[in-house]
């Protein structure tokens, strides 16, 4: 059974990442883990780490009800608010096939300024799968169900 680590935050109500996950699920029996790194910043909006966190385990909470509905088998966690940071906690603790990581697009995307996919592949010497938003989105600050 093929396990997968999906990085997401802002994009885990996008048409784009629930495709990933559907077509990981075409392809045989997986597992997903969905860490969502409690990133501070949101649409040019700062938030405190605890306002940062509770937004984080609502859209967690949203989407693991989301996935499940969709027949997935998930689990998943806030992390740390860098999304390297809150990788390595959990790779320290298990094992994945793949992963993938979902971000806005280029622009918005502070994961994709800072580097983050490539920082992901030289620090952890895994590949990783990128799913980008397209350049229209506007991330919502909840998660609907």
């Amino acid at each position: 059974m093929r396990q997968y680590l999906v990085v997401a935050n802002q994009t885990l109500g996008q048409p784009q990442f629930i495709e990933k996950l559907q077509a990981c699920m075409a392809e045989g029996p997986c597992r997903f883990f969905l860490l969502v790194p409690a990133t501070h910043a949101h649409d040019r909006v700062r938030f405190s780490p605890a306002e940062a966190s509770a937004i984080a385990q609502h859209r967690l909470d949203g989407a693991l009800a989301r996935l499940r509905r969709l027949g997935a088998d998930v689990h998943g966690e806030v992390g740390d608010p860098s999304p390297i940071v809150a990788i390595g906690e959990v790779l320290h603790h298990r094992d994945f096939d793949e992963l993938i990581l979902s971000t806005l697009p280029p622009g918005p995307s502070q994961w994709l300024r800072g580097g983050v996919p490539d920082g992901i592949e030289r620090i952890f010497n895994r590949p990783v799968t990128l799913v980008v938003a397209p350049a229209d989105t506007a991330a919502p600050l909840e998660v609907g169900t």
